[in-house]
């Protein structure tokens, strides 16, 4: 009597211990892929060049436009870029004004993703005077 219960509960118990185990593989393996995509992005990122020692400005001002512009013209929804020195917060910032959630599920690409490290602006930002 007791042993069909145990060899059921042994089954049941592997069942459970195989899914947990490709769930975490499946969770590691898209976070690799998703970090693997946050450095291409990342290293598309224009660093402004030293000044020169000469004590002459450049003849042209940088801009935000001339860090960001490569990935701005891949994603026009790109508002900006948050980088907190000391942390690993170093991600775009999204918006969408259609869709405001549109990147919480959804990466640079603007493919779907359970794993993404968009920042997402909300469209109506309150009033912090009221």
């Amino acid at each position: 009597m007791k042993k069909p219960f145990f060899i059921i509960l042994a089954v049941l118990l592997t069942a459970v211990l195989l899914f947990s185990g490709f769930q975490l593989w499946r969770y590691f393996t898209a976070e690799r892929e998703t970090e693997k995509k946050y450095r291409h992005i990342t290293a598309q990122i224009e660093q402004p060049s030293a000044p020169e020692q000469s004590g002459e400005s450049p003849s042209t001002e940088w801009t935000v436009y001339d860090q960001y512009g490569a990935l701005f013209e891949q994603n026009p929804d790109m508002i900006g870029w948050i980088v907190i020195d000391d942390t690993t917060i170093n991600y775009p910032v999204m918006q969408t004004p259609d869709r405001p959630d549109f990147y919480l599920k959804h990466d640079f690409e603007k493919q779907y993703s359970d794993y993404t490290e968009e920042i997402t602006m909300p469209i109506k930002l309150c009033n912090p005077l009221v």
